[in-house]
């Protein structure tokens, strides 16, 4: 009888032998704190950060960063395993446990992909984190201050302050001063305002008056335009004598600046006005021109109101004045 010898060798197989002989399989694969490395060192293995299902999935490049898929959330994450941006489709919108224990920075963007709201992290300390949402577009803020906020608009260039408004527009004709040597105003009711608040004068601060209107006058009476605040003369004409005027019109044109700010004796406001008249025989301009610096009475810790009058030097019936305009400008 012939004898034969049987060798037999126990050993386990590996993976490599194993998908020598088939690579299909109905079984899962489970991996335990392990990856499938591909040979660029990418992997696919359990995620980094676990905010309640175990890290879930994720890819990781070679370098570390990874894509993580967890519990309805896409996670960006850096090199140093920190949230840096979140997609969620589980209708989750960020709050104060979205923090630095689940992995998020201040500066983490987090995306509801269910209503399109995105929401950035200002904080985040641990249960207090704050969000605050912001838009793909927005309208941004040019006077916010906050640059945590939204609309916060950075490195802004420096845009000079428009300082040329309207401060006063007569809307009715003044008064008609008449037959009289009394000091009376030349300005009317309007829109607007003629008044400044008790120190709310700086320095530099400059202002343009254009009025006109119409007038008759006896030959060579005078008549003394002033400008005023209160009692306060801050600019006066002196007497100006009058040729013959029969309803002509009449035009001033008044600039002023604060050249200095505080109580009568400190402050210092310069004027300059035109005063022009057409005269009524020869059809010509009459025109007359002053300037005044006033540093003695005019006080800017007060509230002053501008006024401008004017004064004949008799009561002749033949003079008299009135104006049918009257605009204040700030220019500067």
């Amino acid at each position: 009888m012939a004898i034969t010898d049987i060798n037999i060798t126990t050993s386990t197989p590996n993976l490599q032998e194993v998908t020598d002989i088939g690579n299909d399989t109905t079984n899962n694969i489970r991996l335990s704190d392990s990856a499938i490395v591909l040979d660029n060192l990418a992997a696919l293995k359990k995620g980094f950060i676990d905010n309640g299902q175990g890290g879930g999935i994720a890819r990781e490049c070679a370098v570390g960063y990874q894509d993580e898929w967890e519990a309805g959330i896409q996670y960006y994450i850096n090199q140093a395993g920190r949230i840096v941006y979140a997609n969620s489709i589980n209708g989750s919108n960020p709050d104060a446990t979205y923090d630095v224990d689940k992995g998020y920075i201040v500066g983490s963007y987090y995306k509801n992909l269910n209503n399109n709201r995105s929401y950035k992290c200002i904080d985040n300390t641990a249960g207090a984190a704050q969000w605050i949402q912001v838009t793909d577009q927005f309208q941004s803020d040019w006077n916010q201050n906050d640059n945590a906020a939204s609309d916060y608009i950075k490195n802004k260039p420096t845009i000079p302050t428009v300082t040329t408004y309207g401060l006063f527009a007569q809307t009715a004709n003044s008064p008609t001063l008449t037959a009289s040597t009394a000091e009376a105003t030349l300005i009317d009711g309007g829109v607007g305002t003629l008044s400044v608040p008790a120190n709310g004068f700086t320095v530099g601060d400059s202002f343009q008056v254009s009025m006109g209107g119409v007038m008759s006058a006896k030959n060579n009476d005078t008549i003394t335009i002033r400008l005023k605040t209160g009692s306060v003369v801050l600019a006066s004409s002196g007497a100006l004598t009058l040729p013959v005027i029969n309803n002509q019109v009449w035009y001033l044109t008044a600039q002023f600046t604060i050249r200095a700010i505080g109580a009568a004796g400190v402050a210092s406001i310069v004027s300059v006005a035109q005063f022009h008249i057409l005269k009524a025989a020869s059809g010509t301009q009459e025109g007359f021109a002053w300037n005044v610096i006033n540093n003695t009475t005019f006080d800017t810790t007060i509230s002053n109101t501008l006024n401008i009058t004017g004064q004949f030097s008799s009561n002749s019936a033949l003079n008299s004045i009135y104006s049918d305009i009257f605009i204040l400008n700030k220019i500067y």
